[in-house]
């Protein structure tokens, strides 16, 4: 005697009850076709109660169970979804300060990204300044680099480089940062004011690639001290990261 009731071509949801399967544990199944043409084998109190209503594709077709339109996150604002990475659907944000940049929506929820990169910038500047502030401070004289052979105007240009190089280098920084979704590429932390944009090929070696963004790679504070504390400055390149990328 059958232990379950027929329940061959009803239509549950976006599936029809083609046929009986199998008994497992005293649990029927059923094999399913789905309103999109997939055929799937589904147990039988899943599909009374509604638990499984498609093979899937309803779910692909609602989109992410949680519509963050227009919801706030730190100084992120989500804007819209715009794919979908490794399981996590990708929205766009725009910050505070105007930048716009994508997330994944792990990343909101928990945030581990709290800007498009500008609150890192405050905070590491922050951290300088009350190390200024414990030293006495460093301008002028008290820099241990000054340098008694310059001139006045020398200085003056000599700080107007620095000021358009920061400013090039911020830019890279988070273009280095957003393709790379605010994640150590090494052993994937993505906590806010940990990250550093590392230079595959070195800053003083190629000067050509400073600013270009596939010459630069996210790391952690803890994984870029032991990437140079394995290769030291200078004279880093791709074979010593894709080396370095393999170590466990």
């Amino acid at each position: 005697m059958k232990q379950y009731k027929d329940i061959t071509g009803q239509k549950f949801g976006k599936l029809t009850i083609l046929k009986y399967t199998k008994t497992v544990d005293k649990r029927p199944y059923w094999e399913c076709k789905c309103d999109c043409g997939n055929i799937k084998e589904i147990r039988g109190k899943e599909i009374k109660s509604g638990a499984v209503k498609s093979c899937g594709c309803l779910k692909k077709e609602r989109g992410p169970d949680k519509d963050l339109t227009n919801k706030k996150f730190n100084r992120l604002t989500a804007i819209k979804i715009i794919g979908k990475c490794r399981g996590h659907y990708l929205w766009e944000c725009k910050c505070n300060c105007g930048n716009t940049v994508t997330v994944n929506v792990s990343s909101l929820l928990n945030s581990h990204v709290k800007s498009c990169g500008c609150l890192d910038s405050e905070l590491a500047s922050k951290r300088i300044r009350s190390l200024m502030k414990k030293r006495g401070g460093f301008k002028g004289k008290n820099n241990p680099r000054w340098r008694n052979d310059l001139t006045d105007e020398e200085r003056k240009k000599r700080k107007e480089i620095r000021f358009i190089t920061d400013i090039k280098k911020n830019k890279w920084i988070k273009k280095v940062y957003n393709r790379d979704l605010y994640k150590c590429q090494k052993c994937g932390n993505n906590k806010s004011g940990s990250l550093t944009a590392h230079h595959i090929y070195s800053w003083t070696s190629h000067p050509k690639l400073r600013y270009v963004t596939p010459n630069g790679i996210t790391f952690c504070l803890d994984c870029h001290i032991k990437f140079h504390k394995k290769y030291g400055y200078g004279n880093n390149n791709r074979k010593q990261l894709t080396e370095y990328m393999c170590i466990l």
